[in-house]
């Protein structure tokens, strides 16, 4: 797996995970579209098999208040 650059969107490294065949799970609070958020970090695979877990990490920001 190529290391991922934390200065993407979300949405750009979801994507390039699952194009290199990873299944990808995101962690973190949504608070509006997935381009608005952050990487934080990215963990595993765990083990090589085939569409092995992978899990993104996100920062996303407060669009609205209350």
């Amino acid at each position: 797996m190529k290391a991922p650059a934390f200065d993407y969107h979300a949405a750009e490294t979801v994507d390039d995970l699952r194009a290199q065949g990873y299944s990808v799970q995101v962690n973190g609070t949504r608070n509006g579209p997935l381009s608005n958020c952050s990487v934080d970090a990215v963990r595993g695979p765990y083990t090589d098999k085939p569409g092995a877990a992978v899990f993104v990490d996100l920062s996303c920001p407060f669009e609205y208040q209350y």
